[in-house]
């Protein structure tokens, strides 16, 4: 008698999204959810295709998951020239589009330097972006052998947009904090009055709410014990008082997740992406802080040294 296989239940939207081995698991999640999305699978790796896609169809032949080489897929002449994450992103702008030029490279930086884009990136304003999100992600968030991404979605195709794997330890709470971390490091020294939407609560009041607290008590929490995420938070917490010396305006704006708003399925979309790269290296983050207040010192002397000179001071 042969063996019946097995099917993978990908819930690609519903109360926890993921990929189930029972009907009934799947069943939990989108039974009664407004607009609760699922298949099933033969094969797992198209069931992981078909919850971050943006497309309904399975049998994607170019995944996204790689662990070896997932690359940057570049367009040069298409819909929309820019750079793409998946393959099946890159297939829309150029499927049936006459002359079109793309390519795919292992590093993002060659991918922009392809399409002409890599020096406007360093230089480019976000006049056209006041509103921008941003997730983590983490398979098995809690367990021992879990893998983190972070996600930051501008616009389709949109060179700013950011999909990596999570430095360090590998925590949801970690990859949402480092989210935030990438947008006020893309966008430090654009003028526009930015909106940050993000669907971690643990983000917005780790600044907003429980940040004053801990700068008092020294990081500590309430058992005594320095808090989680303290180097980032503390990172994280520099960055947006430069922010605000500079006079410039960024709101954290809280958005539920898994509820159809496009931007957060694409910050998710992304985030998930990243679970599936390489590891990277922890940066230092006291280093980066340090560096941040180097530079606040020196904004102030020179905003000091024109007040003088203008002999209002």
């Amino acid at each position: 008698m042969s063996k019946v296989k097995s099917w993978f239940y990908a819930a690609k939207v519903g109360r926890t999204k993921g990929i189930y081995s029972s009907w009934n698991d799947c069943q939990l999640q989108t039974n009664g959810f407004p607009g609760s999305k699922y298949k099933k699978f033969r094969v797992k790796q198209d069931a992981e295709e078909y919850i971050v896609s943006t497309h309904e169809s399975a049998g994607v032949t170019h995944s996204a998951f790689s662990k070896k080489s997932a690359g940057y897929y570049a367009v040069k002449v298409g819909r929309n020239k820019g750079i793409y994450a998946t393959w099946t992103e890159c297939q829309r702008q150029i499927s049936r589009f006459s002359g079109c030029k793309y390519k795919k490279f292992p590093t993002r930086s060659e991918a922009e330097d392809y399409i002409g884009l890599g020096a406007l990136l360093k230089v480019r304003p976000a006049s056209n972006a006041v509103t921008v999100y941003c997730d983590g992600a983490c398979r098995g968030n809690g367990k021992v052998g879990a893998i983190a991404g972070v996600g930051v979605w501008w616009s389709h195709g949109d060179i700013r947009n950011i999909s990596e794997r999570c430095p360090g330890r590998q925590s949801n709470n970690r990859a949402e904090l480092i989210a935030l971390v990438r947008v006020h490091e893309q966008t430090m020294n654009v003028t526009t009055p930015l909106t940050i939407k993000t669907d971690s609560k643990y983000s917005i009041n780790c600044m907003e709410t429980w940040l004053r607290i801990w700068q008092l008590n020294g990081f500590m929490g309430s058992k005594g014990k320095p808090i989680e995420n303290e180097p980032i938070i503390r990172y994280l917490a520099k960055l947006r008082e430069r922010v605000r010396r500079l006079g410039r305006k960024v709101a954290l704006d809280y958005v539920p997740g898994h509820t159809g708003i496009e931007g957060n399925e694409q910050a998710d979309r992304y985030a998930t992406e990243g679970t599936y790269l390489a590891e990277v290296e922890e940066p230092d983050w006291i280093a980066l802080r340090k560096e941040v207040e180097v530079k606040m010192n020196v904004e102030l002397a020179e905003r000091k040294r024109k007040l003088l000179s203008a002999g209002t001071c």
